[in-house]
């Protein structure tokens, strides 16, 4: 039996010898969105961070200050959407 399973092992690492090692993440998987209005000079920044309970779910703070505790994406873009002023073209 541990003739075989040397055997499986040797067959296996031959098997995946060209490809890249596979990649653990550990920690806190979060993103950060980064907002800069350039005509009021203002800078707003959220942490996005998955929740441990569901992976569609975020908590998120804005400016180091807790906005929801468990959010969409869709509830995040619309939130953003709402924050910024109306955008109205000019007279072109």
């Amino acid at each position: 039996m541990a003739n075989m399973r040397g055997a499986k092992e040797r067959k296996r690492i031959e098997r995946n010898a060209g490809l890249p090692p596979r990649v653990c993440v550990k920690g806190k998987l979060a993103y950060t969105i980064t907002i800069h209005a350039h005509i009021s000079g203002a800078t707003h920044t959220m942490t996005l961070t998955v929740s441990p309970k569901r992976i569609d779910q975020y908590s998120v703070e804005v400016d180091g200050k807790p906005w929801k505790k468990r959010v969409g994406m869709s509830h995040v873009t619309a939130g953003i959407r709402k924050a910024l002023p109306p955008f109205r073209r000019g007279d072109e």
